[in-house]
């Protein structure tokens, strides 16, 4: 177990404190600008002699704070305001000193408990405060992925050789997933600026800002990731394109083509353009090495019909562990009918009420893991057929 109550079961020991140094990194900047906003002492202590103090957020974000007020803004600071516009870590740290704190420790686990539950009122309330803990939290689902890639040899033996401990890890698996979804709705709900330029610092050979979750293969993963997609914006459609070019294996056309029509929806302007380059891929695919090539077309269609506003809804909605890309009887690629809302609705519906999705059972979670990652060995080429079968 964790200071927070959340099993890490399968993770070396190295991860489990690099994820825990991260957590405590985001609850420091969360408590201690938590306590800035609701103490006027505490504001005027930290201001000093100065009226007003600036601080500028590596999300482009601002937090501006006077004797009476505090405000996080996305907003540039006004002309009028003070000269000096200081680092945000410089106010927290004036902070922290001023409480006699450490900020480096880890706090009250609230973060890492929203993340970890369905609980959408916590999730809408920890938005509010994105534009302070976004840049630190795309850390967190850095780490989140490089987690669920070193648990997922250990469950997938456990699964295949139904050793003791199988319930266990592929419960902590599925509840990695769940938060690493939410991680990367908090981090890139905004669409902020310094997304693409992260982008641009990271090797597209086997990586997309979508995979992590796309690979998941779950109706609510490939959602957020569509949504982060969009997010990220036009400037990583020619990285999106040369990644479906060379893609060999369904799962990276597929995360392309969910990318790509998301960026779309969102950016009616590209709409065009986007087409035609998908058009022009599709055309080279004959030519070209891939396996079943029969599902990237299949999605190829739906792409464009999304993209043209003819697909229909999704009526009822699937449920959220629902295969994202096991075909209906129509031969549609569900998840291609969702990107629309997935991409327009506030974020925090995209969280599910306890009321309406409890957490899955145990074997729920086994099958979710079995249908993404196969009962095989434990290589990305070796998807399961299944998935890209009948629903």
């Amino acid at each position: 177990m964790t200071p927070y109550g959340i099993s890490m079961s399968g993770l070396p020991d190295a991860t489990k404190v690099d994820l825990l140094m991260v957590i405590a990194q985001v609850e420091a900047e969360l408590q201690l600008a938590g306590a800035l906003r609701d103490s006027h002492e505490l504001r005027r202590r930290v201001l000093g002699e100065r009226s007003v103090l600036v601080g500028k957020l590596p999300s482009d974000a601002w937090i501006r704070v006077t004797v009476g007020s505090f405000e996080l803004t996305r907003h540039p600071p006004l002309e009028h305001d003070a000269t000096e516009t200081l680092p945000f870590e410089q106010i927290l740290g004036r902070t922290a000193d001023e409480l006699e704190v450490e900020p480096s420790q880890p706090r009250t686990g609230e973060l890492i408990r929203t993340l970890f539950r369905d609980d959408r009122g916590a999730f809408r309330q920890l938005l509010e405060w994105a534009p302070l803990i976004e840049h630190s939290s795309y850390k967190l689902v850095a780490r989140m992925s490089t987690a669920l890639d070193q648990m997922r040899a250990a469950v997938h033996t456990a699964v295949r050789q139904k050793l003791p401990q199988v319930d266990e890890l592929v419960t902590v698996y599925h509840r990695f997933v769940l938060a690493l979804g939410r991680t990367t709705l908090l981090s890139t709900d905004s669409g902020s600026a310094w997304l693409a330029g992260l982008a641009a610092r990271f090797n597209w050979i086997r990586w997309t800002p979508s995979f992590p979750l796309i690979r998941e293969r779950d109706m609510w993963s490939a959602a957020i990731a569509a949504r982060s997609a969009s997010r990220f914006g036009p400037l990583v459609i020619d990285a999106y394109l040369a990644a479906f070019r060379r893609s060999r294996h369904p799962m990276y056309a597929l995360d392309s083509l969910i990318a790509l029509v998301a960026i779309g929806l969102r950016h009616p302007g590209e709409r065009e353009a986007l087409l035609d380059s998908l058009d022009r891929e599709m055309a080279l695919l004959p030519s070209r090495e891939i396996l079943r090539r029969d599902i990237v077309e299949a999605a190829y269609g739906d792409a464009r019909r999304a993209m043209l506003g003819e697909l229909p809804k999704h009526l009822g909605g699937p449920s959220r562990l629902h295969n994202a890309f096991a075909l209906d009887a129509a031969h549609r690629v569900p998840i291609f009918q969702l990107i629309g809302d997935a991409i327009g609705l506030p974020a925090h519906e995209l969280i599910p009420t306890l009321e309406r999705e409890k957490t899955p059972s145990v074997p729920r979670a086994r099958e979710r893991f079995i249908d993404a990652w196969g009962p095989g060995d434990m290589r990305l080429e070796d998807f399961p057929p299944s998935a890209f079968g009948h629903a």
